[in-house]
């Protein structure tokens, strides 16, 4: 597949004929709609032999993985976001020696952490770069978000309680073996689960390999973010509360801002309906060049 469009050399291609084996940009294509199809009200033709195309997702004319894993690293240190950061390193202060205002404190603050991590994704796999505003998210979708970071929350918890059992009677190795196979199995977990819609399928790893192999850096980038989320209340004890509070934020920030990049280059793996609208005024010939096809 070539990176650039087969008629519009300086336009980068998304969709590909299989039956002519030529890469095609948004404006080539064309699209009718289909009444049988499942996830989409539309199917896009080959104008040459009128065949449907495959989508080939933003893998192979997006950023290199290393220069795109380095991005989301940094993403949470850009202007809204570093708000979000600090407002809840902030918030972080207030824990107290309170034990019951610690923890309504806590569990506010991490539905605020997920649910604009979540909001930080959904504005990742619709191809928008920026850092979403909290104004950006419908309150039905905000309700859909935190009920996500609640169900997300209990499988943290539930690996945390076995973390701290392991720790508990002094079997550091098991912990430690503990948190490796939940960061290895939590972001496909999630992936799949949002892909779904359903929860169910956090355990399905059948498509483990593949994913793996096309991700490579970035799941491993994950994985390693997500240890210190899955201890964050180990590492409460350890630093100070708002130093763990804004730690947790810039980590939910990056995980879900890879994990949304990874969704949109594993579309296909994932089952994953993309809308494919969202991608066309970004790679278009006026955007990008400022000409017409």
């Amino acid at each position: 597949m070539e990176k650039y469009c087969t008629n519009h050399p300086f336009s980068e291609a998304h969709w590909y004929c299989k039956k002519c084996q030529t890469s095609y940009c948004f404006p080539c294509v064309e699209k009718k709609g289909f009444k049988f199809t499942k996830d989409d009200k539309h199917v896009h033709i080959c104008p040459t032999c009128k065949r449907m195309v495959e989508w080939t997702g933003i893998g192979h004319v997006s950023d290199n993985v290393v220069i795109a894993t380095t991005k989301a690293l940094f993403f949470p240190l850009s202007p809204f976001a570093l708000i979000v950061v600090v407002t809840l390193y902030c918030v972080g202060m207030l824990f107290s020696n309170n034990m019951y205002i610690n923890e309504c404190l806590f569990a506010l603050i991490w539905a605020a952490i997920g649910s604009y991590a979540m909001t930080v994704l959904d504005h990742t796999i619709q191809g928008r770069n920026v850092t979403p505003p909290f104004t950006a998210v419908p309150v039905p979708d905000l309700f859909n978000h935190v009920l996500s970071v609640f169900k997300q929350s209990m499988i943290y918890l539930f690996t945390a309680v076995l973390f701290f059992g392991a720790m508990s009677i002094n079997n550091p190795p098991l912990a430690y073996a503990i948190l490796f196979i939940a960061a290895l199995i939590f972001p496909l977990g999630i992936m799949k689960s949002l892909a779904s819609g359903s929860y169910r399928s956090f355990f399905d790893l059948s498509s483990f390999n593949k994913i793996f192999m096309k991700t490579g850096l970035e799941y491993l980038v994950i994985m390693i973010l997500f240890v210190p989320v899955i201890a964050i209340f180990h590492l409460m004890t350890v630093i100070q509360p708002a130093l763990a509070v804004s730690l947790a934020c810039y980590l939910m920030i990056a995980i879900y801002r890879l994990m949304g990049q990874m969704i949109l280059k594993c579309h296909v793996e994932l089952n994953y309906p993309l809308n494919y609208e969202n991608f066309k005024a970004r790679y278009s010939l006026e955007t990008m060049h400022g000409f017409k096809a």
